[in-house]
């Protein structure tokens, strides 16, 4: 699997994680990209937004809770990101003028 596709696949399981509220609006403010990605709008402190992009660094799990689709015992594929190749991403998103920042969130492994 190449970066762009685990960088797709791990953008869209990114989006059930609820803790990122941003903007604390409806879910009809983020903006799914043309490339599966998931860009929220971040509430600054002075009143306006910032598109952050939204991505899990890993969705190998060791952990089995019900609620989670990314759970140890259910079956479906699992992808890491090293930090060099997620740190690549960004850059390149940023650089475009696509987003300002990046809520990172993951999966509990090891």
């Amino acid at each position: 699997m190449n970066r762009r596709q685990k960088f797709a696949a791990l953008a869209r399981a990114a989006q059930f994680d609820l803790a990122c509220a941003c903007g604390g609006g409806t879910a009809s403010q983020r903006r799914r990209g043309d490339d599966d990605n998931w860009i929220y709008p971040a509430a600054l402190p002075g009143g306006g937004v910032a598109p952050i992009l939204k991505v899990l660094t890993s969705s190998a799990c060791e952990r089995d809770c019900a609620y989670c689709s990314l759970r140890a015992g259910n079956d479906c594929a699992r992808y890491t990101f090293g930090a060099d190749e997620l740190a690549a991403i960004f850059d390149q998103l940023y650089r475009q003028r696509r987003i300002r920042g990046a809520f990172l969130s993951s999966a509990v492994a090891g």
